[in-house]
This record gives C-alpha cells, structure tokens and sequence, in this order.
C-alpha cells in the first residue's frame, strides 16, 4: 500500500477491487510517528458513504455502507421498511431516535446476511405517554449485530416500563 503523510489536506485515492487495505492514523512527534489507530478494509465490493438521514433511507437492500457521521432521527419516526441484506459500519458514530408510539426501531426485517456493527444508539423516549414496551433497533433480526452500545435516556414525566 502507498503510504502518504498528508497535513490538513483532504486527499482522494483509487482503490483496486479484492484487495484488502489498512489505513493508520499516525501523529509526528520530535520527528518520529506514533501510530494512533487503523483502520482494514477489503474492497470486495463497492462500499458507499451515509452522510444524511435520507441518504440512509435511499440504500440498496445488498449494499455495503460506511456511517461518516451522527445520524438523527428524532424528527423523523419511519424506518426502513425492506428487508436488508447488506453491511452497515457506524463507525463509531452515533444513531440518535425517538421512541415515539412504541417505536424506536430502524429496521423492520434483518437477513441472515445482514451486519450492523459499530453503534451508539442513543434512543429517547418522549414525556407524552407512558410504555410498557416499545421496539427497539430492528423488529424482526436474523443478522449479526456487533458492538453496538446503547443508552436509554428515560422520560421523568410519565412512567415507562
């Protein structure tokens, strides 16, 4: 892989098909890198950005996304409805709903092959009415979820279960 120091410069590389890179994250200290972090990737597939909430909603069943950032849904309570086949990398990024009318979930129908990894859902439910249940990230999952951490903010208005 060409390695290449870039300085507060954006820079746009081409990457062959099958071929699995690393990318690392290196800080210059007293003339010497530090390795802070990387990051490996196969390119066995087209892998696709999500940068908004309807970007997230316009993605292919089969396809494979990376998350470049947090994602709020509060404002908008659908979900995706199709069943989903693909790989979704958050990133580390946050995903941010509403638990409004029993429904806090992104997904309706998770596939076998299906992946979702890398989340902080942060899930709020409103003050309006209390629950005893709700759904929570994807209704129906037959997928691979990995490392997802959750924070549940609770409402201090009306009880909830």
């Amino acid at each position: 892989m060409h390695e290449s120091v870039v300085e507060g410069v954006q820079k746009t590389y081409g990457f062959d098909k099958n071929v699995t890179y690393e990318v690392a994250l290196s800080v210059k200290m007293r003339d010497r890198y530090y390795d802070i972090d990387s990051v490996e990737f196969t390119t066995e597939t087209e892998i696709r950005a999500i940068r908004t909430t309807a970007e997230f909603f316009a993605m292919h069943p089969d396809g494979k996304y990376i998350v470049l950032n947090d994602l709020d849904f509060t404002k908008n309570n659908t979900y995706y409805s199709s069943w989903f086949y693909g790989e979704i990398d958050f990133q580390g990024n946050k995903l941010i709903k509403n638990a409004l009318s029993a429904n806090a979930r992104l997904f309706e129908h998770f596939r076998s092959s299906a992946v979702l990894k890398n989340v902080v859902y942060d899930v709020h439910l409103d003050n309006t009415s209390s629950r005893e249940w709700f759904y929570g990230l994807i209704t129906y999952n037959y997928g691979t979820l990995d490392n997802i951490y959750m924070t549940l903010y609770d409402s201090t208005d009306v009880p909830n279960y």
